[in-house]
């Protein structure tokens, strides 16, 4: 009666071993699943709030050029300027050369990013520039 006691209590201990392993091994498989998941959602909600609050600075980062670029559209002597200068070897001969140079030179003292502000003259496929001695290549590609 004893190997019969001694086999019900080892397949009772096996069985019993096997129940916790398995619960064991099913508790750790979703408990892994749903971590990873929850960890995964709050790297994405972090992600997104980052870009987000980037995305923000560089916006406000180039309104400011946006607006300077708007009002430049907008001035009167840059359009007289790049109207009337059909020869860009005669371009500094117009009366409104040094003016508009010196508003260009302004325009770049604005932000130490601006390395360069321009007028494009595409009759003249030319360029006035904030830099008096600026000479841009006479075959330049307007695109």
């Amino acid at each position: 009666m004893s190997w019969i006691k001694k086999s019900i209590t080892r397949k009772t201990g096996v069985a019993v071993l096997l129940i916790i392993v398995l619960f064991s091994a099913v508790y750790y498989y979703f408990l892994n699943v749903e971590l990873r998941n929850y960890f995964e959602q709050q790297s994405r909600q972090q992600l997104l709030s980052a870009s987000e609050y980037v995305s923000s600075g560089i916006e406000m980062f180039l309104q400011k050029y946006l607006t300077i670029a708007e009002q430049a559209k907008d001035n009167p002597d840059f359009i007289t300027i790049s109207e009337e200068i059909s020869d860009r070897y005669k371009k500094r001969e117009n009366p409104l050369y040094d003016r508009v140079t010196k508003e260009l030179q302004n325009i770049s003292a604005l932000d130490d990013n601006i390395a360069m502000s321009y007028i494009a003259l595409s009759k003249a496929n030319d360029l006035v520039t904030n830099i008096y001695d600026y000479e841009s290549i006479p075959d330049i590609i307007w695109l």
